[in-house]
């Protein structure tokens, strides 16, 4: 989420936006442009409501990243028991065997794609978003995997945490794998 709470010339240049985030740079300069024709004087209380309206109605997902490198946080945060961490252990192992055939692809875009103007560069990022996003889908089911699998104290501290971040919280999945035997 980006907030903005004072802005100058000066600190224009010291905001970092990503992709995602350009279109809240481009609304923030068109209505900046506005604000300086208007000569409004409260114009930093609007700004701040509206990106806070925007930014409520837009929460991410509450993901986990299994998976990925803070897999010893889950276990402390969560403290998981024995069968947990086995169960863990064995989908972790999954998603990465499922995510190194995407990775493979993206290996074989970024080689084999041409990459010397703009419009190439444009193309080669359109087809890099879908892979993309299907390893963030595949992080995902994991995580909701994961969340399947936690007893009600644990689940509460996911809420807990999800609402402290202000992301909303995925819903554990019960499937065969996530079942007690």
């Amino acid at each position: 989420m980006v907030a903005f709470f004072v802005y100058s010339d000066k600190f224009a240049e010291s905001i970092i936006f990503d992709q995602k985030h350009s279109l809240y740079r481009s609304l923030f300069d068109k209505f900046l442009k506005g604000f300086e024709i208007m000569k409004l004087k409260y114009y930093y209380s609007i700004l701040l409501f509206f990106i806070c309206y925007t930014s409520f109605g837009q929460a991410e997902d509450c993901t986990l990243g299994l998976g990925g490198k803070d897999t010893e946080t889950i276990i402390e945060v969560f403290q998981l028991d024995d069968e947990q961490l086995v169960k863990m252990e064995a989908w972790i192992q999954e998603l990465k065997k499922v995510n190194e055939v995407i990775e493979e692809q993206i290996d074989v875009l970024l080689e084999k794609h041409p990459q010397s103007n703009e419009e190439e560069l444009q193309a080669l990022a359109e087809k890099f978003k879908p892979l993309r996003a299907q390893i963030i889908a595949n992080s995902k089911i994991y995580d909701q995997k994961l969340l399947g699998i936690l007893n009600a104290k644990q689940y509460q501290r996911y809420i807990t945490l999800c609402a402290e971040a202000m992301r909303r919280p995925l819903k554990g999945l019960i499937s065969e794998d996530a079942l007690p035997e």
